[in-house]
Parts: C-alpha cells; sequence; structure tokens
C-alpha cells in the first residue's frame, strides 16, 4: 500500500525593522511546518530585541509549534522581548488548555 507524503509549506510574511522583527505565519504550525517557521526567524534575528508574533493567520498549533514558540520566548528573554498577538480563539484555546496564557504575553487583538 502506497501513501503520499503530505507536505505543508507555510508562507510567513516577515517585516524586520533592525530591533523589531514581526513574523506572521499563514495556516498550520505543526510538525510539517515548525522547522520551516524556526528557521525562518533564526535567519532573521540577529539584533532584534522585541519579536512579535502575529497569529492572525494561523489557524492552528500543534505541540512541535508549541515547543518552538517556548524556545523562542525564552531566547528572547535574555536580549529583550517576545509578543504573541492576534490569535484565533481555537488557537489561543489551546493556549489557555496548555497553562501557556501566564507563561507567554499574549495580546488578544490589537485591531
Amino acid at each position: 500500500m502506497f501513501y503520499d507524503k503530505i507536505v505543508r509549506i507555510m508562507n510567513t510574511e516577515i517585516i524586520n525593522n533592525e530591533t523589531v522583527l514581526t513574523v506572521i505565519p499563514e495556516g498550520h504550525l505543526d510538525s510539517t511546518t515548525a522547522d520551516d517557521f524556526n528557521a525562518i526567524i533564526e535567519n532573521n534575528l540577529e539584533g532584534v530585541t522585541q519579536l512579535i508574533m502575529d497569529f492572525s493567520k494561523v489557524d492552528y498549533v500543534s505541540s512541535k509549534g508549541i515547543r518552538i514558540i517556548l524556545m523562542y520566548n525564552q531566547k528572547m528573554k535574555s536580549c529583550g522581548r517576545m509578543v504573541m498577538k492576534n490569535l484565533n480563539p481555537a488557537v489561543y484555546e489551546v493556549f489557555r488548555l496548555s497553562g501557556l496564557l501566564d507563561v507567554l504575553e499574549i495580546i488578544k487583538d490589537d485591531k
């Protein structure tokens, strides 16, 4: 029996204003997209003191995606801060149920 390999590509908009990096991913942040998302951030992080993750276009986050987010939250504590914003209700609920609302700086909506 043959199975097709699922390949997802996460489009991520990057706004880099020297010390402020805003990443705006789109779609699912899961095991098929998390490594690319990680690489995009890592390649743009030099000199950044504020990392903003705008999740307005993200509709799903898996445990691997959460690990990437927590890794950058910890990393940014040594040189600045990380903020998450515009989480849709389903993604916000994942963070709430995971007990991360007290760990991450989350802005519900900035519109």
